[in-house]
């Protein structure tokens, strides 16, 4: 015997669930995690924010990527998400946590860290406000430190990307070593939540 056919007809269900933390719904902010590391190809290297904690290259010879020794005025380092799929709105502060060693107990240097936008162009948008300055000071061993970053509000559109602009700024002459090993830096970055 045959179905009726008004039972044939159904309705499907959503393709995706979206879970979230209700603190994240109360605040209307997630944040999500970049961590810094770094990788060597063919063309060079190449400094990452990933949401994943993947060790960097520092094999012997290749020019390790899991530090960033900070030796002069002016040295930056860049690191850069791939390309957003999806548009976000960054909205409130951004979390900086990073070890460093300094070469001289005492020593001072000056840093300055900035969340751009990266458009599908490469132009830059430094939406930090111009960024947040750090001393650096009395730690010839490896330390932690947290900067907050007030970030303006920002829709990141698909094929944009996030990077993290660190600057040495000035210094008495001791040099400064930022790790980047893939779980000893990130970010935090607050992304708002429409429901």
């Amino acid at each position: 015997m045959p179905l009726n056919p008004r039972l044939q007809k159904f309705t499907t269900a959503s393709q995706s669930i979206a879970t979230f933390d209700f603190v994240d719904i109360a605040s209307g902010t997630g944040f999500e995690k970049f961590f810094m590391t770094g990788s060597i190809d063919s063309v060079g290297d190449k400094f990452i924010l990933t949401s994943l904690s993947l060790a960097a290259d520092n094999q012997a010879g290749t020019g390790a990527v899991d530090q960033t020794n900070f030796t002069a005025d002016g040295v930056t380092r860049s690191f850069t998400t791939s390309a957003f799929n999806l548009p976000r709105t960054v909205s409130g502060n951004c979390y900086f946590s990073f070890t460093y060693n300094s070469s001289t107990p005492g020593g001072t240097n000056t840093l300055t860290a900035q969340i751009i936008v990266v458009d599908v162009d490469s132009n830059e948008t430094d939406i930090s406000s111009g960024g947040v300055t750090t001393r650096d000071t009395d730690e010839a061993a490896t330390t932690m430190m947290l900067l907050e970053i007030p970030l303006t509000q920002t829709t990141i559109k698909e094929g944009e990307k996030l990077r993290l602009k660190i600057t040495r700024n000035s210094s008495d002459g001791n040099d400064l070593t930022l790790n980047h090993n893939g779980s000893e830096s990130f970010i935090l970055v607050p992304f708002r939540i429409n429901l």
